[in-house]
């Protein structure tokens, strides 16, 4: 006969005790498992971590300011060249806005660093370029036939415009670049000659397993 021991029997009590150990030995296994994928992702987090804080640079006011204007002035000289060169003059008369919007919030460096001279340059050449566009188009009806009518319309805007923008800081600035457009100091910096701010250090993390 089979002896029962708390209802049941030992040859039942030890098919659960087998059952259970195998159950376990399977929970730990997963769990070790688990445990080195959550590792590798943690040590591949770490390595591209410290990539990207090596890699990572802190601007100055006075970059952030320089890199605003840069901006800003490639994207008169580059609508100037559109349709065939003819300009896209209302895009310009956009960017004019945006700049008058960005030399306010740049207003303490443009105070303390003055106005680069890239920007004075390119400000110079779409004045006059749009004087030029205005007076030909007195005497040669035919250069308007170049420009699509709200194209044409927003030469006049820009005239309008830099009327209104050009104060006299801007004006004498102007007188500056006309008398020496020569000068080095009307060219756009070079990499070695932009304060690019300070990297940050690269921050020590620890990617041994343990």
């Amino acid at each position: 006969y089979q002896r029962r021991v708390h209802g049941g029997t030992e040859e039942g009590d030890e098919d659960d005790e087998k059952k259970d150990k195998e159950d376990n030995e399977v929970d730990e296994e997963e769990d070790e498992d688990e445990e080195k994928e959550n590792k590798q992702k943690k040590k591949i987090y770490l390595e591209e971590s410290d990539e990207s804080d090596e890699d990572r640079v802190v601007k100055t006011a006075k970059q952030k300011y320089i890199d605003s204007m840069l901006e800003l002035s490639r994207n008169f000289q580059d609508n100037l060249l559109k349709n065939k060169k003819a300009g896209d003059w209302i895009q310009i008369s956009q960017d004019l806005v945006t700049l008058g919007s960005q030399l306010h919030k740049f207003r303490q460096q443009a105070k303390i660093n003055g106005l680069p001279g890239f920007l004075i340059k390119q400000m110079a050449i779409i004045e006059s370029t749009q004087a030029d566009l205005i007076n030909k188009s007195k005497t040669n009806k035919e250069i308007t036939q170049n420009y699509s009518p709200s194209n044409w319309k927003a030469v006049s805007t820009v005239g309008n415009k830099l009327k209104k923008f050009l104060d006299e800081d801007w004006r004498k600035e102007i007188e500056k670049y006309n008398k020496d457009p020569e000068n080095v100091f009307y060219n756009e910096p070079n990499e070695d000659d932009k304060d690019n701010g300070k990297k940050k250090k690269k921050k020590k993390k620890n990617s041994a397993l343990i």
